[in-house]
């Protein structure tokens, strides 16, 4: 199990989101005209899936400080 802020981290990664919300409706990109809208929901999206694989990269044991 990976340290505990680390697993809060990709439990908060894990959950559906949005930065466009249609009422109380999230949009994804695919709902999104806006190219730009669209381009930022791609790169978040991006983002997170590279955050992901950094956490499930991480050593499970701390190995000291820097």
């Amino acid at each position: 199990m990976h340290r505990p802020q680390l697993r809060r981290l990709l439990d908060f990664l894990r959950e559906p989101s949005s930065y466009f919300y249609d009422s109380h409706r999230s949009l994804g990109t695919e709902a999104v005209g806006d190219p730009f809208r669209r381009g930022i929901l791609t790169i978040a999206r991006a983002t997170s899936h590279t955050e992901v694989a950094w956490i499930r990269g991480m050593p499970r044991e701390p190995t000291g400080t820097a």
